[in-house]
């Protein structure tokens, strides 16, 4: 660290100066603000320390400096703080004044910052206090380290990327498929849509394999996406027969001609008994407390399951000796009705896989807003006709437990019959201003509680205007969320 001596101010000619050591890359020297230090010369002066053999090295104020050159000034003020060190405690000492001094002026560009932080880790300082000491989100901060080492990401980064979109690509390194889709999503403005449901296609790659593992173990080939069977031979094997004629299965062919497709299915189970319910015969429309509608089941007594079928394909039927039947017309016409019918749980199985990966999204965004010191404009509005349609909403089960996950809480006592809910205790030292921020959370926490992925299949107004009330805010829908809100006109004004 520099020594404590009395800083001094000195005139000095701003030639003289070492201007050698800045996070800054480019100084963005700006017409403008070369003709004010021109017209006006350096008002405020730089910090410098002074080194070995008496030069002086600035600390900060390089831009102001570079200027004062360009603008020929004989001289400028300049503030001695103390000597030079160079131990490891005043160059981090140094890469937070320079980050504080640039960043709050003209701001640094993101590869600056990248190579500052890479620089503080270096040093041993923790991704917490990096943040901390750069009053820098933390979630920039473990962007840029995870951009640190990854050529891709950096030439992302270098080419105009922010730390958070440079950091998808080196999530995502080496996968091809997924960096086009990240490409679209950032031109498309989704870019946190795009992420969230890449890693749930990662996740579910991988729960995929672990229940493929006995195939696999067998010697067949477990595949993340369904063979095409338009541009390729390959044909499902309970379409296909042997010669003679009889159906093909995976203990008549050979495994080397086999590969296997493992099928997420979504079934509902009542959850006292476990007994299988179709979908169409619960209420969603039930508030809980409420009875179902004669006939149905509620909502709050049905539970939502993900099994696993296996789909074998032979991938050259001809190989494997295999071929397909002939069929009269009426065979043709089920496997037709068939195959629709496989489409249409596919389409569903796809969208709720969607409404799931946007949901993850949105409470993000919810615990964001949950950190506010202040409400946002037309928020005591939100609450007081939430209270006058939906108090309701307020009270139910499901609104505490988000509630307490969009805030970090937990209920005081969840054995009693009226528990005290975690927030109380916020609510007890908050300011009126953060108060207002703890109602409008507990309302959005209500009417969150009351979507799932049902709200994409049948249009339900008070989801629709919930979530174009979010929009409103600066959340960025989805397609399957833009879906949801049906014909309901985006909030204006």
């Amino acid at each position: 660290m520099t020594n404590t001596a009395t800083p001094a101010l000195v005139h000095i000619d701003p030639t003289e100066l070492l201007v050698d050591i800045n996070i800054r890359g480019s100084l963005r020297l700006t017409a403008d603000f070369l003709a004010s230090i021109a017209e006006q010369g350096v008002i405020q002066p730089p910090t410098a320390v002074r080194t070995a053999d008496g030069a002086l090295r600035v600390r900060t104020g390089h831009r102001r400096t570079a200027a004062a050159v360009q603008a020929a000034l004989p001289t400028i003020p300049v503030l001695v703080i103390g000597d030079e060190a160079t131990d490891d405690a005043a160059t981090i000492d140094r890469l937070v004044a320079q980050w504080s001094e640039n960043e709050h002026r003209t701001g640094l560009a993101e590869a600056d910052k990248l190579d500052t932080i890479e620089q503080l880790s270096l040093l041993g300082v923790s991704a917490a206090q990096i943040a901390k000491r750069t009053k820098t989100q933390r979630r920039d901060v473990d962007a840029a380290l995870a951009i640190t080492g990854n050529a891709d990401a950096r030439r992302r980064l270098d080419d105009g990327l922010t730390l958070d979109q440079a950091a998808a690509f080196a999530e995502f390194e080496g996968d091809e498929d997924a960096a086009r889709q990240l490409e679209f999503g950032i031109r498309a403005g989704r870019l946190d849509h795009t992420v969230q449901r890449l890693r749930d296609r990662r996740a579910e790659a991988e729960a995929r394999r672990a229940a493929a593992a006995d195939y696999i173990a067998q010697g067949i080939t477990n595949l993340d996406s369904r063979p095409s069977t338009y541009s390729s031979p390959a044909r499902a094997l309970d379409r296909l027969v042997t010669e003679a004629g009889d159906p093909a299965t995976i203990e008549n062919v050979d495994n080397e001609h086999l590969v296997v497709y493992m099928e997420q299915e979504t079934t509902y189970h009542l959850a006292e008994t476990g007994d299988e319910i179709d979908y169409d015969d619960i209420d969603f429309e039930a508030e809980t407390g409420e009875d179902a509608e004669e006939g149905y089941t509620h909502h709050d007594a049905a539970e939502e399951r993900t099994t696993w079928t296996p789909e074998f394909y032979c991938l050259d039927p001809a190989a494997a000796g295999l071929r397909e039947p002939g069929h009269s017309g009426g065979a043709a016409t089920d496997d037709d009705g068939k195959e629709a019918a496989r489409a249409e749980r596919r389409r569903v199985i796809a969208n709720n896989k969607a409404w799931g990966s946007a949901e993850t999204v949105r409470m993000d965004w919810l615990k964001k807003q949950a950190t506010r010191k202040t409400a946002p404009k037309g928020a005591a509005a939100f609450i007081a006709n939430t209270l006058a349609t939906r108090a309701q909403l307020l009270t139910s089960y499901r609104t505490g437990r988000i509630r307490n996950d969009i805030l970090g809480t937990k209920d005081a006592d969840t054995t009693s019959y009226r528990p005290e809910p975690g927030v109380v205790p916020l609510i007890a030292k908050a300011s009126d201003a953060r108060a207002l921020v703890l109602s409008w959370i507990q309302t959005l926490a209500a009417h969150e509680a009351v979507t799932n992925n049902h709200c994409w299949r049948n249009y339900y107004s008070d989801t629709a205007h919930y979530l174009r009330y979010i929009e409103s805010l600066g959340y960025t829908l989805s397609e399957i969320e833009e879906q949801a809100c049906g014909n309901t006109p985006k909030i204006t004004g």
